[in-house]
C-alpha cells in the first residue's frame, strides 16, 4: 500500500497477523483489535461481546 492512502495509514499500526476488527454497520471500528489468532476461550467471548456491541449501533 501507499503509506499516504487510507489503507496504508490503517495498516500501519498492525504488528501481528492476524489482526481482527470488529466493524460496526456506520463503518467504525468497535473496541480495540485482537490480535493474533482467536484460539482460546477468553479471545472468543471479548469477539463476541464486540459483535454484539456493533449489532446495537442503530
Amino acid at each position: 500500500f501507499d503509506s499516504n492512502s487510507d489503507a496504508g495509514k490503517f495498516t500501519s499500526g498492525l504488528f501481528s497477523y492476524p489482526t481482527t476488527y470488529v466493524v460496526d454497520k456506520n463503518g467504525n471500528i468497535v473496541g480495540e483489535p485482537i490480535v493474533g489468532a482467536i484460539t482460546e476461550k477468553n479471545q472468543a467471548k471479548t469477539l463476541e461481546k464486540l459483535i454484539d456491541q456493533a449489532l446495537q449501533v442503530k
